[in-house]
């Protein structure tokens, strides 16, 4: 099977020829319409009250392990439409996510901002961490919880120089590719099924017939 489509490639040079050349234009409109993105990183820690127990001021980062609970409701809370209508608003083209680290103990978030362009992700990525206090605070006023004793959140990580993502195109190229080259392989064997098909009609047999019955 494979040595027959080589040798109807090989004969029909010419469509597998037109085919790579069509193939190589489908990879560059992909990876022209499919353009890397910028991927940063950011993680944030939340804190327990700085006042613990009749006003004795305690070190916050003592009893972490009953913050994670505060920590998915964070993220719930800033994984809405909201979020995104903001970013947008704000003119920043970039998509994110977060959620609790779950592979550390502790009550530690993951920011992670996939923009169209590094400084997109950058912006983000700032924005989104000026936010997490914000929604943070806004979340325990609704539960009347006082000023003292609110939990509170501080950046630990952030990438300062975005990462090229390619991901995406890679994904367009390989669907391009595949796409160029089946179309060969089909456009070869239709071309060398009608010829075949030409040669059974017109075969020397059939012509000599031809040329007696004039």
């Amino acid at each position: 099977m494979l040595l027959s489509t080589l040798r109807n490639l090989l004969r029909r040079w010419y469509v597998l020829v037109g085919g790579l050349l069509a193939t190589a234009g489908l990879c560059w409109l992909a990876a022209t319409a499919v353009p890397a993105s910028y991927e940063t990183t950011a993680s944030v820690l939340l804190l327990p009250p700085q006042r613990g127990v009749n006003g004795v001021i305690v070190n916050p980062y003592l009893s972490l392990g009953g913050l994670e609970g505060v920590a998915d409701v964070v993220t719930t809370a800033m994984t809405d439409n909201a979020t995104a209508q903001a970013l947008e608003d704000a003119g920043i083209g970039a998509e994110f996510t977060m959620d609790r680290d779950r592979a550390l103990a502790g009550p530690i978030i993951t920011v992670t901002v996939d923009g169209r362009t590094a400084p997109d992700a950058l912006r983000a990525q700032e924005f989104l961490l000026a936010r997490v206090p914000v929604s943070l605070e806004e979340i325990q006023v609704r539960s009347d919880v006082s000023a003292a004793s609110q939990v509170r959140s501080t950046t630990i990580t952030s990438d300062v120089e975005p990462a090229s993502n390619r991901k995406g195109q890679i994904r367009a190229l390989i669907v391009a590719f595949a796409v160029g080259i089946g179309l060969t392989l089909m456009t070869a064997a239709l071309v060398e099924g009608f010829t075949a098909s030409r040669r059974r009609s017109f075969g020397p047999g059939k012509g000599a017939e031809s040329l007696r019955a004039a």
